[in-house]
């Protein structure tokens, strides 16, 4: 009896070890369970290939153009006021003025556990602004009586697309010890097809939670292509059809002052350059609605005062400044709507929009994506984001002037 009591004790003992080393055994793996699972999350919200972060892009924006002209009856006789008639027209209108294929990759091995990342970012296509203005000054036209003359004035200004360019940029970003923020640099070519327009830039960002920072720097290469040009003046002979006096000269000498143009200077002055300037931008997202960004961006092309080009002076360029709100949303994992308004002292503002075209996934999307992350930081999940920066503004201007030699020969 007392035999099979100790063999049952010791039985149990071996039963209840066993149990607890169960129960232990399941515990451990429980944890282990879970720290695989947390690696996986963070592994899968890094993971991205080359097309996840290859976009192209189509947008809209405004075109503008403004045409003045003036002119007034011109008879010599400085007693006399004659009237200036002037004339202005403004059209606006929508064009395409985005056609790219943008994309970022990384050179340098980038995964959950990596703090920092080198990396190329490249566009191609169409993209940009062309700010032209179009200047007539003292242009004399024959009038009748023979022997007089309208002079006119006139200026054209217009803003459009600059056409095909490409840019191309390397930058390196690292994170915080907490992974809570990050800062970057970086630095970019670009290069118009058209006219081989070329301008580089470098730039510094900083990422902090759902905040982000940026500001970039903008220098054209190369010198600012000013142009002196002499051209032909008409003849002052009678009866040519192509100079000044195609009627000769009206007999009735009460009409006018009599006095006779015995020459024509005509000159053009021309300026193209690329804009030189900065911008700063403040972007912000949502922790709960990750598909939706906010954005601010503030920019300035840098002005000049006249300058003088052969001869004669090209007038003062003002600066051109202004800003640039909007949002963006990412509707579906493949399709990005940016939307917004853009201001500019002595230009166009107006609207725009894009359309970007994912050819992977994007992460976050409002239909078919995730709206929060909570395996990595918000710094961590923007370190392969693309670069924020303005396109290239080029500027070009004719200004074009005729100067006439008067001899007065009296009544």
């Amino acid at each position: 009896m007392i035999k099979a009591m100790v063999l049952g004790a010791v039985a149990c003992a071996f039963s209840a070890t066993g149990f607890a080393a169960d129960v232990q055994n399941g515990h451990g793996q429980g944890i282990a369970d879970s720290t695989t699972e947390v690696n996986v999350a963070k592994h899968e919200a890094v993971r991205s290939n080359w097309m996840d972060r290859t976009d192209i892009v189509v947008g809209v924006g405004m075109k503008n153009s403004e045409e003045s002209s003036s002119h007034h009856f011109h008879n010599f006789t400085p007693w006399e006021n004659h009237p200036i008639v002037g004339t202005s027209d403004k059209s606006k209108s929508t064009e395409l003025n985005k056609l790219y294929i943008e994309t970022l990759q990384p050179v340098t091995h980038y995964d959950e556990h990596t703090k920092s990342v080198f990396f190329v970012q490249g566009r191609i296509g169409r993209s940009g602004e062309k700010i032209s203005s179009n200047k007539l000054n003292n242009y004399w036209v024959p009038d009748r009586p023979a022997g007089t003359f309208t002079v006119h004035e006139g200026e054209t200004k217009k803003q459009e697309s600059l056409g095909i360019n490409a840019n191309v940029g390397v930058g390196y970003r690292r994170l915080s010890k907490g992974e809570h923020a990050y800062v970057g640099v970086n630095a970019f070519y670009d290069h118009a097809f058209k006219n081989g327009y070329k301008r580089v830039s470098g730039g510094l960002e900083y990422v902090v939670g759902l905040n982000e920072f940026h500001a970039n720097i903008y220098k054209n290469l190369g010198s600012n292509e000013r142009k002196y040009i002499g051209l032909h003046g008409r003849t002052d002979t009678w009866y040519d059809p192509t100079g000044l006096y195609p009627y000769g000269m009206d007999p009735d000498q009460s009409l006018y002052d009599y006095a006779r143009v015995d020459y024509e200077n005509h000159w053009a002055l021309s300026e193209n350059t690329v804009a030189r300037g900065y911008d700063i931008g403040y972007a912000r997202t949502f922790k709960n609605a990750r598909w939706a960004r906010v954005y601010a961006d503030y920019y300035n092309w840098r002005g000049r005062e006249a300058v003088k080009v052969g001869y004669y002076k090209l007038p003062k360029r003002d600066a051109i400044k202004g800003f640039k709100v909007g949002a963006e949303f990412h509707i579906t994992p493949h399709l990005t709507l940016d939307a917004g308004y853009k201001t500019a002292s002595h230009h166009l503002s107006g609207p725009y929009a894009t359309l970007k075209y994912t050819i992977g996934t994007s992460k976050f999307a409002w239909r078919g994506g995730k709206h929060s992350e909570s395996a990595i930081t918000t710094a961590r999940s923007k370190m392969l984001d693309k670069v924020r920066r303005i396109d290239m503004v080029v500027q070009e201007t004719v200004e074009e002037t005729y100067d006439h030699g008067v001899v007065d020969v009296g009544l």
